[in-house]
């Protein structure tokens, strides 16, 4: 083994890391892109400047609610699977 091997391996387990990371973020990207055109499309149906589920919830936290989420979601996840890239 050259004393190279180990900067190698290790510059590939980050690369592998740093690709699983990206793929989570560019998941996490396109899904966000689809609630933010749906929201534009509720927006244009319905033409309410704050509108509201059953007169309580506006639909606005519930699309803020969702962003968050999946925010959250794919961001563990990806951090987690690019963890384990590394081991």
């Amino acid at each position: 083994m050259s004393p190279a091997e180990p900067i190698r391996n290790v510059l590939i387990r980050s690369a592998c890391a740093a690709s699983v990371f990206l793929g989570h973020l560019a998941l996490a990207f396109v899904i966000l892109l689809g609630i933010w055109g749906f929201e534009k499309v509720y927006h244009l149906l319905y033409g309410e400047e704050n509108p509201t589920f059953f007169g309580a919830l506006p639909v606005k936290y519930m699309f803020d609610g969702g962003e968050f989420v999946i925010l959250l979601v794919v961001g563990a996840f990806g951090a987690y699977e690019a963890y384990k890239q590394l081991k």
